[in-house]
């Protein structure tokens, strides 16, 4: 019924369907790049498969427009599923877009980092907040954390999340690790300090985004 929506269909060793309407990518070679705000993310609730979607918001309009454009439903997170989707990303994106400084922003999973980042290594790849603070809850339930410490701990790392300069994080992370217990820092020096340049780096993007 829509001709061009499926690219791909692969049944061995897994189903592998890759989708989305072209013409939504094309259009993005009329968008200034560093206006251009991908997100990548894979869903879990659909039933015995998994959907990754490909999402861009584009600052260009006054509206800022958030458009789906393009979809993997797959049955097993294996890399090579999120390679293979960025290399079909890849042949339909206008060049300017594709070796261009655009913007993405994932879970942070491994799999579709590195297909990102081997596909697309001039983009600019950042960590979602959320699933950040979805993190830091799972790891303090697992190691029994009260509920008002959680409150706590989530609270202050919203709070070097919104930091606006470096100086600024260095400040707060200061005032806040030595309220932490030994193992949450540790956790936080092994897991979430090399992921705070992009913390920095976000907030830089979306205050250009503002003006």
């Amino acid at each position: 019924m829509l001709p061009g929506l499926i690219w791909y269909i692969g049944t061995y060793p897994d189903l592998l369907v890759l989708f989305g309407l072209p013409d939504f990518l094309q259009m993005l070679d009329k968008c200034d790049n560093n206006k251009i705000f991908f997100t990548y993310d894979t869903t879990f609730n659909l039933g015995d498969f998994y959907l990754t979607t490909l999402v861009v918001q584009l600052f260009d309009f006054v509206d800022k427009p958030i458009i789906p454009v393009a979809f993997m439903l797959n049955e097993r997170k294996f890399q090579m599923c999120h390679e293979q989707f960025c290399s079909q990303i890849s042949k339909l994106l206008p060049t300017k877009v594709k070796s261009g400084n655009v913007n993405i922003c994932t879970d942070g999973e491994v799999g579709c980092v590195n297909a990102i980042s081997s596909t697309f290594p001039q983009w600019k790849h950042f960590h979602c907040w959320n699933h950040i603070i979805m993190d830091v809850e799972y790891w303090l339930k697992k190691h029994g954390a009260a509920t008002e410490e959680m409150t706590v701990y989530k609270a202050q790392i919203r709070d070097l999340l919104n930091c606006r300069s470096r100086d600024d994080y260095d400040i707060t992370l200061l005032s806040h690790r030595v309220t932490w217990s030994q193992a949450f820092l540790e956790y936080y020096t092994t897991v979430l300090e090399k992921k705070s340049a992009y913390f920095l780096h976000r907030k830089a993007t979306e205050c250009r985004h503002r003006r």
